[in-house]
């Protein structure tokens, strides 16, 4: 698991072809830097947790997860970062309950992170412990290389999100709280497939011998 963020009307860079004396070249874009974070959770068998995501704010409004065709999770934090309390809810509220439907065996889940201070807290070993997850913390400065999210999921879904606003700009859409899980979906459902998953555990030289590990 790993957390990314992105920002609400920051689309990619485009290439265009102009005439060589035209001066100013007009990109329309919504221009929103608001933080959103989000947290993904993938699997060497090419399956993925639900998302949870963190908006700022200080309460939740209802209205934010009106259309969620991603089934996300959704909290709240003042700058919407996670913190120690929401690691662990996301842990307790999301990981353990969907690895455990999955976990026919009855056996260990691994979980694998970043030392993290939301990851690493008394309560959040603790309720691994009790509940069979062997925690595998990553070292400092390693995670471009061993954590999967970062070697080959997040690039693809960055790049993904940005062109999904750079679409809703062009059609002068503005993406906000209420209509981003839609956008994010998309986004997702195009980056994270099964095979890029897979593929990264490979890179990682991490992939378990039991594919259906989490």
């Amino acid at each position: 698991m790993d957390e990314k963020g992105i920002q609400l009307g920051i689309g990619k860079r485009t290439l265009v072809l102009v005439d060589r004396d035209q001066k100013t070249v007009q990109h329309l874009e919504n221009g929103d830097r608001e933080l959103v974070t989000i947290i993904e959770c993938v699997s060497a068998d090419g399956d993925a947790l639900r998302p949870s995501i963190i908006f700022k704010g200080k309460r939740r409004n209802l209205a934010w997860a009106r259309s969620n065709p991603c089934n996300a999770s959704i909290s709240t934090s003042p700058n919407g970062w996670t913190d120690m309390e929401l690691g662990r809810a996301w842990l307790e509220r999301d990981f353990e309950p969907e690895t455990a439907a999955r976990n026919t065996s009855g056996g260990y889940r691994l979980l694998i992170l970043d030392g993290h201070n939301s990851h690493c807290t008394y309560e959040f070993v603790k309720f691994c412990e009790k509940h069979k997850i062997i925690l595998m913390c990553l070292p400092s400065h390693t995670t471009h290389r061993l954590q999967p999210c970062d070697v080959g999921v997040f690039g693809p879904l960055a790049s993904s999100w940005k062109s999904e606003v750079n679409h809703a700009s062009a059609a002068n859409i503005a993406i906000t709280k209420f209509n981003l899980l839609d956008y994010y979906d998309a986004a997702r459902s195009r980056a994270m497939t099964a095979s890029t998953i897979q593929s990264v555990f490979r890179k990682t030289g991490i992939y378990p011998f039991n594919p259906h590990v989490i």
